[in-house]
Order: C-alpha cells, then structure tokens, then sequence
C-alpha cells in the first residue's frame, strides 16, 4: 500500500497530468482505507476550486503552463531522490 506522502504526490500529479491506470488504482485503494488522506484530498480540490472562481479560471487538469510543470515535476523527482 502506498505512503500518505506518496498518495498526496499521485493528487497533485493527478491534477497536472493524470494517472497511469495502476496508479489511480493504487490512489482509490489507499483513499478507500486512509480518512486522512481523504480529506486532504477534498481540501485540495476546495482550494483549486475557490482559487480559479477567485481568478475566474477554469479548474481543469492542464492549467499550468509547461515551465511550471517542469519545474513541479523535478521538485518532485529531487525529492524523491532524497528519501
């Protein structure tokens, strides 16, 4: 079973980018078992919601442009390495 750490990493990738299908299994099993995770979850997408009716953006997976993505992607892969 994944890490609360590793769950709430497969979130903001699932926003960005989406899930291979193993992983979103992975992602609803442990939501399945872990209430703390469940309600990070939900508190995540509160906030993606208020701030895009805040700014008048959409809240769709691909709003972030490509540098920032690629800057997400190896903050998180440095991170990562450094477990």
């Amino acid at each position: 079973m994944l890490s609360c750490k590793q769950v709430s990493e497969l979130s903001a990738r699932a926003k960005c980018e989406g899930l291979s299908f193993s992983d979103r299994i992975k992602l609803k099993y442990h939501m399945m078992m872990c209430k703390g995770c469940q309600t990070y979850h939900q508190q995540i997408n509160l906030l993606q919601q208020a701030t895009a009716k805040l700014f008048n953006k959409p809240t769709g997976g691909d709003t972030l442009c490509k540098e920032a993505r690629e800057r997400i992607k190896q903050n998180l892969k440095s991170d990562k390495s450094k477990d």
